[in-house]
Order: C-alpha cells, then structure tokens, then sequence
C-alpha cells in the first residue's frame, strides 16, 4: 500500500514542480515556525498567523509539523500554507474543537470562542485518530500575484500529499468561510468533503455571527485523488477560467488569501 502511495505521490509532486517552474515558483519546505511567523508578518503582512501554528500561542515548536512557502524569480514571498499532525486517538474532533476552538478562531476577526457554536455533522464529529490540520495557505493577489492561476489547487493539493507521506493520517482538515465554500474552494484545494455552518462565531458588538464550514477528506480518498494529475488541473483551470472568477476575493484558512 505505502509503494503504491509512493509512487503516485513522486509522480503528483514531480507534476506540480514542473508547472511551478513555469510560474517561475520556488518553493522552500520547514518545521521552523518561528520563521514562518516572521515571515507571515514581515512578508506577507499578514499579522499574527493562526493561533494553531504561532509559537507564542501553541505548543507547534514541540509538536509535528511543517510549512510551505513560496517566491517568484525575485524573490519576493506569493505563496504560505502550513499542516500539523493532532492525536485525537482519545477523542473525537468535536470534543477536540470544544476544548480547543480559540485556537482555530478566523484571522483579522474579532470573536468570542466560548460563545460560538460548533454544529458538526455527525460523521464529522466523529472523526477520530490520527488527524491532520491544514491552513494557513495564502496565495498573494493583485497585477503580478497568482490568485488567478492553477496554483491555487495544485499548491494546496501538494501539502496534502506530503502529510500523507509524512504521517498517513486518517483524515485531513481545514476551515474555511461560508461563502468560498459556496464557491467551491476547497474542493479545489482537495477536499471530498465540506460540513455546511459546522461552525458559528460570536462576534461581539455585531448582530451577525460568522459561519465558516469544515472541509476534510480521509487518508484514503486523500490517496485516490492522487490519480488527477497535477498537470490535468493546470489544464482544465485555464481552460475553465474557473480561478480567474474569484481573483481578488477575501478567503480564510483553506482557501488562498489576498495580500
């Protein structure tokens, strides 16, 4: 079964690195998130990243996981996502989120975690195991950004697959707001599965709360997507014109972000 995945991953990984070289990408993989957060904040202007993978806010620097940036020929930063490996072996993800919600709270948002609602779907809720979180991914936007491009789905479809090779986990998760899962984000980035206002933010002051939906996909479906090749999406995405609809548009946590 690993040789099976194994192979399938070098040939997804070596099919993204080939269409990356076209955009004139180079991507830098590590485990060091304080330089990521640096990065994050410095580069990226995006402020603190998600409490989940700062340092100065979680346990990350101790516990399993990595990071992906990206540079065009300039060097200047397009591309971040990150993806860390949670033992829910003594309890589901529902009861993972009631404990820890704070953790995933939406970034640039002002909420009150103990008096949000989480309404998982029962299959979700019972998610359980070894399972992997994915987020922060933010793709730069603007004239010379790649928001319009098939970067969008391949990048965060890669990610994927290294924590598959990483830690074959049994799930993979991510968050991600209402309205771009309307739009269909997620299952561009790679995800099977969305669960419709999973999660409702109280925002204190403000009479509206924020849904955000979560999005995951098994180990198992995570290895059979690996038969669309990278190279098959560059080519429909461009045909479709489908990435280019939404360019310029707010996302959180799964779906890319515009500086």
């Amino acid at each position: 079964m690993y040789t099976e995945l194994l192979y399938s991953s070098v040939l997804s990984i070596s099919g993204t690195r080939n269409i990356i070289e076209k955009y004139g990408v180079e991507l830098e993989i590590g485990s060091d998130f304080e330089s990521f957060q640096e990065t994050s904040f410095l580069e990226a202007g995006k402020g603190h990243v998600a409490p989940m993978f700062d340092p100065a806010r979680s346990n990350i620097l101790t516990e399993p996981g990595f990071w992906m940036k990206g540079r065009d020929r300039s060097g200047r930063l397009m591309h971040t996502q990150a993806v860390k490996l949670i033992d829910l072996s003594e309890e589901t993800l529902e009861e993972h989120l009631e404990r820890h919600l704070n953790d995933y709270r939406p970034s640039g948002e002002h909420v009150d975690a103990a008096k949000s609602k989480i309404l998982l779907s029962p299959s979700v809720a019972r998610i359980c195991g070894k399972v992997c979180y994915h987020g922060e991914i933010w793709l730069r936007g603007g004239e010379d950004g790649y928001r319009g491009s098939s970067l969008s789905a391949i990048l965060p479809r890669m990610m994927i697959t290294l924590a598959l090779l990483e830690w074959s986990p049994g799930y993979i998760f991510g968050i991600v707001t209402a309205g771009n899962g309307c739009r269909g984000f997620s299952l561009r980035a790679g995800y099977n599965g969305v669960d419709q206002s999973s999660i409702l933010w109280h925002r204190p002051g403000k009479p509206e709360q924020l849904e955000e939906w979560v999005a995951w996909i098994s180990g198992e479906d995570a290895i059979h997507n690996l038969k669309i090749s990278p190279e098959s999406l560059d080519k429909m995405l461009n045909m479709t014109g489908v990435a280019k609809q939404h360019h310029g548009e707010r996302a959180h946590s799964l779906v890319p972000k515009v500086a």
